[in-house]
Protein backbone atom coordinates (compact mmCIF):
# COMPACT_ATOMS: atom_id res chain seq x y z
CA UNK A 1 0.00 0.00 0.00
CA UNK A 2 1.62 3.66 -1.01
CA UNK A 3 1.93 6.11 1.20
CA UNK A 4 2.50 8.45 -1.12
CA UNK A 5 2.18 8.33 -5.13
CA UNK A 6 2.47 11.53 -7.62
CA UNK A 7 2.85 11.58 -10.77
CA UNK A 8 5.51 14.19 -12.51
CA UNK A 9 8.26 14.36 -14.88
CA UNK A 10 11.80 15.14 -14.38
CA UNK A 11 10.54 18.12 -11.59
CA UNK A 12 11.76 18.55 -8.00
CA UNK A 13 9.00 16.94 -6.66
CA UNK A 14 10.17 13.52 -7.85
CA UNK A 15 13.47 14.95 -6.07
CA UNK A 16 11.84 15.84 -2.98
CA UNK A 17 9.42 12.54 -2.68
CA UNK A 18 13.02 11.00 -3.49
CA UNK A 19 14.96 12.37 -0.98
CA UNK A 20 12.13 11.77 2.05
CA UNK A 21 11.81 8.06 0.57
CA UNK A 22 15.95 8.22 1.40
CA UNK A 23 15.55 9.81 4.53
CA UNK A 24 12.90 7.17 5.81
CA UNK A 25 14.63 4.04 4.37
CA UNK A 26 11.30 3.52 2.11
CA UNK A 27 11.33 1.35 -0.86
CA UNK A 28 9.98 3.10 -4.17
CA UNK A 29 8.15 2.11 -7.18
CA UNK A 30 7.62 3.94 -10.21
CA UNK A 31 7.65 3.92 -13.95
CA UNK A 32 10.29 4.48 -15.90
CA UNK A 33 10.62 5.04 -19.53
CA UNK A 34 14.24 5.79 -20.55
CA UNK A 35 15.78 2.61 -21.09
CA UNK A 36 14.56 -0.14 -23.92
CA UNK A 37 12.59 -2.11 -21.39
CA UNK A 38 10.33 0.82 -20.12
CA UNK A 39 8.07 -0.12 -17.18
CA UNK A 40 7.30 -0.12 -13.22
CA UNK A 41 10.51 -0.79 -11.02
CA UNK A 42 10.53 -1.34 -7.51
CA UNK A 43 13.84 -0.15 -5.49
CA UNK A 44 15.49 0.39 -2.34
CA UNK A 45 16.94 4.31 -3.41
CA UNK A 46 19.86 5.49 -1.94
CA UNK A 47 21.26 8.61 -3.79
CA UNK A 48 19.67 11.53 -5.61
CA UNK A 49 22.53 13.21 -7.64
CA UNK A 50 24.04 14.12 -11.12
CA UNK A 51 25.78 11.56 -13.05
CA UNK A 52 29.00 11.74 -15.38
CA UNK A 53 26.47 13.40 -18.07
CA UNK A 54 25.27 15.86 -15.89
CA UNK A 55 21.68 14.65 -15.66
CA UNK A 56 19.86 14.46 -12.51
CA UNK A 57 19.38 10.45 -11.83
CA UNK A 58 18.24 7.99 -8.66
CA UNK A 59 21.15 5.53 -7.79
CA UNK A 60 19.13 2.35 -6.57
CA UNK A 61 19.07 -1.12 -5.31
CA UNK A 62 16.85 -3.03 -8.07
CA UNK A 63 14.63 -5.33 -6.64
CA UNK A 64 11.92 -6.30 -8.69
CA UNK A 65 10.07 -5.08 -12.01
CA UNK A 66 11.17 -4.13 -15.85
CA UNK A 67 14.68 -4.55 -16.14
CA UNK A 68 16.73 -3.90 -19.55
CA UNK A 69 19.50 -6.16 -18.03
CA UNK A 70 19.86 -9.88 -19.27
CA UNK A 71 20.28 -11.20 -15.73
CA UNK A 72 17.38 -8.97 -14.70
CA UNK A 73 18.92 -10.00 -10.76
CA UNK A 74 18.79 -7.57 -8.16
CA UNK A 75 21.84 -4.92 -7.99
CA UNK A 76 22.89 -0.79 -8.82
CA UNK A 77 21.08 0.76 -11.02
CA UNK A 78 21.21 4.28 -12.20
CA UNK A 79 17.92 6.27 -13.12
CA UNK A 80 18.10 9.44 -15.11
CA UNK A 81 15.29 11.47 -12.84
CA UNK A 82 13.55 12.89 -16.52
CA UNK A 83 12.30 9.52 -17.29
CA UNK A 84 10.77 8.72 -13.47
CA UNK A 85 6.89 8.96 -13.50
CA UNK A 86 4.05 7.56 -11.05
CA UNK A 87 6.32 7.84 -7.81
CA UNK A 88 5.20 5.88 -5.29
CA UNK A 89 7.26 5.70 -1.65
CA UNK A 90 5.53 2.15 -0.19
CA UNK A 91 5.28 1.12 3.47
CA UNK A 92 8.53 -1.12 3.36
CA UNK A 93 11.75 0.04 4.87
CA UNK A 94 15.10 -1.48 3.96
CA UNK A 95 18.23 -1.83 5.87
CA UNK A 96 20.24 0.75 3.85
CA UNK A 97 22.97 -1.52 3.34
CA UNK A 98 24.32 -2.67 0.26
CA UNK A 99 27.99 -4.33 -0.71
CA UNK A 100 29.66 -1.34 -2.65
CA UNK A 101 27.73 2.02 -2.06
CA UNK A 102 29.72 5.09 -1.88
CA UNK A 103 27.71 8.09 0.07
CA UNK A 104 30.00 10.71 -1.29
CA UNK A 105 29.09 9.60 -5.19
CA UNK A 106 32.45 8.28 -5.82
CA UNK A 107 33.56 8.91 -9.71
CA UNK A 108 30.00 8.28 -10.94
CA UNK A 109 27.98 10.80 -9.42
CA UNK A 110 28.59 14.80 -8.25
CA UNK A 111 26.76 17.38 -6.45
CA UNK A 112 24.56 14.67 -4.42
CA UNK A 113 21.38 15.79 -3.48
CA UNK A 114 20.49 13.61 -1.27
CA UNK A 115 21.90 10.17 0.30
CA UNK A 116 21.41 7.63 2.85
Amino acid sequence: QPIGVLCAIGTSVNVDMLCAAIRSRNVVQFYYSRDKAPGTRTVEPYMVAYNAKGRLALLAWYLGGASESKEGGQGWREYVLSGVTNVAILNQNFAGSRPDYNPTGGTQFRKVRCAI
